[in-house]
């Protein structure tokens, strides 16, 4: 399999993704938005596949352990076992974080306005993100002061405009140099209003598309 020019053609297919979604002009804005989350997020659940396959496989091994250990229930194999389940749950826990996290950025929500704290959004959107960054080298550099800013807002809307930012900026450096693949995500509190840059160092948008931005 050619994996060389797998950036291309992962580059490729979120633009058809996009462009699909433009050309619904008669469904509602709002569907529309959904219909492109969704895609956005079935690439992102393929490219987390690694992620997901590591704790199931370690639930596996530490069960089947267990298994066997209690099949002999010295004081050091039940030991063993509950060293076996405890792993399992932990496993388990990581695996429930990354399907909320998933089924949260994918659902569309009712609007529910309420402080949220900007760290709180990023963690739970650079996991989706991570596996895509780590597969093209690109690096993420946090700038959040501390204690991180809040803000009210729709939480699951913020997530939902994050994901796509952060995408974006990491597609838009998957081609470059190894010097240029990263992306700063910066937190900047006003008196009145938070700014939350996503800098990347892509090529940007060329001056004859401007006037259609």
């Amino acid at each position: 399999m050619d994996r060389a020019n797998e950036p291309e053609r992962d580059l490729e297919r979120s633009a058809e993704v996009r462009n699909a979604a433009q050309t619904l002009d008669d469904v509602p804005l709002e569907e529309v938005a959904h219909l492109e989350r969704l895609a956005v997020v079935g690439q992102l659940c393929a490219e987390m596949a690694h992620e997901i396959s590591q704790p199931l496989t370690a639930i596996r091994m530490f069960a089947d352990s267990a298994l066997g250990k209690i099949k002999e229930p010295t004081a050091e194999n039940l030991s063993q076992v509950e060293e076996a389940l405890a792993t399992i749950y932990v496993q388990a826990a990581r695996l429930q974080q990354l399907t909320s996290r998933v089924h949260g950025v994918s659902c569309p929500s009712q609007q529910t306005r309420q402080p949220v704290a900007i760290s709180d959004v990023l963690d739970n959107v650079l996991p989706l993100v991570e596996p895509l960054a780590e597969r093209y080298g690109v690096e993420f550099e946090l700038d959040v002061p501390q204690p991180s800013p809040r803000l009210v807002a729709d939480r699951v809307q913020l997530e939902q405009v994050m994901l796509n930012l952060v995408r974006n900026a990491v597609e838009a450096v998957a081609l470059q140099s190894p010097e240029r693949r990263r992306v700063l995500i910066r937190v900047v509190p006003g008196d009145r209003s938070i700014a939350i840059d996503v800098v990347d160092r892509g090529e940007g948008i060329p001056e004859s598309n401007l006037p259609h931005v």
